[in-house]
């Protein structure tokens, strides 16, 4: 069992910093990033 949340654990972090990174490297300016990021999480 510990073995099995451990892992779970491990791929949510890689997902989030994965998630982070494309972000951070995106094609778009800052601006535009967060007025789509701000307009998704309504």
């Amino acid at each position: 069992m510990a073995k099995t949340g451990n892992t779970i654990i491990a791929l949510a972090a890689g997902a989030a910093l994965g998630a982070i990174a494309g972000i951070l490297y995106a094609p778009e300016s800052g601006k535009k990033t967060r007025k789509k990021l701000k307009k998704r999480s309504y």
